[in-house]
């Protein structure tokens, strides 16, 4: 497996945007989870991930990756190596039994907010919620799709 330089078949795909994507995605949750929903900071961090994935989505309707305990996949590469964060943000999709995470050209700040709001709660609450689908389905998030692990 090639961890130094991700690609697409259809044309490459910026190594220095994926992690940059990571990085913001990682931060945004974190500040979703410290800061109370509307703030500033929030509202900047959810703006900067969308903006990343508008430049990253610019010549792709959507571009999806895959979800193992503690990296995110892109084909048959992993993202381990462009980003410590990584690890960050799989351990907590992975935590909710996320095994494909899709973003689509659309995607909001809202959106991004939305999800990382979901995330924060612990999986016994997402469960007794409807789970984490049915949530995302309640909060509006159009942008995103999930796949979830299946253990059968």
């Amino acid at each position: 497996m090639n961890t130094n330089a991700i690609e697409n078949p259809d044309g490459g795909i910026d190594n220095g945007l994926l992690a940059e994507i990571v990085h913001e995605l990682n931060l945004a949750h974190r500040n979703v989870s410290a800061y109370p929903k509307g703030h500033p900071v929030v509202s900047r961090s959810c703006e900067k991930v969308t903006e990343l994935f508008d430049r990253l989505l610019s010549s792709r309707r959507e571009i999806t990756f895959g979800v193992a305990k503690e990296t995110l996949l892109f084909g048959a590469d992993s993202l381990a190596l462009l980003n410590p964060m990584v690890k960050g943000v799989a351990r907590i999709l992975f935590y909710h039994g996320i095994a494909l995470i899709t973003f689509r050209k659309g995607l909001s700040p809202r959106e991004i907010e939305a999800f990382n709001g979901i995330l924060a709660l612990k999986r016994e609450r997402v469960a007794a919620e409807g789970g984490i689908e049915q949530l995302m389905l309640h909060a509006g998030i159009e942008h995103l799709r999930i796949s979830r692990i299946r253990y059968d």
